[in-house]
């Protein structure tokens, strides 16, 4: 525990890097099912890197895997982008159409 009763909260940071040799749709079911074993193992929190317009990145808009993952998680676990959104419209618009 921190002074004042608040404990250190523990989480996992996922780059989400492109693998070529491993098909598209393995390599998200894959991310899901760590992201499920993190919870499991008492992490409190899961980010995720945005690759916007790059060949290395699989993840353009975390907010596809934020809503995969609120169905398969059991408890308040928190899952968030690893930047503020630079363009809120758009954060906005995307949030709208859910």
């Amino acid at each position: 525990m921190r002074e004042g009763g608040q404990r250190m909260r523990f989480g996992t940071f996922s780059y989400n890097q492109s693998r070529p040799w491993v098909p598209e749709r393995q390599a998200f079911e894959e991310l899901l099912e760590q992201i499920k074993l993190t919870e499991r193992l008492g992490f409190d929190e899961a980010w995720f890197a945005e690759h916007h317009h790059s060949d290395y990145g699989m993840l353009s808009s975390p907010n596809l895997i934020i809503a995969a993952l609120a169905q398969r998680t059991q408890h308040a676990f928190t899952i968030a982008p690893s930047q503020p959104p630079e363009r809120p419209l758009t954060v906005l618009r995307h949030r709208a159409s859910e």
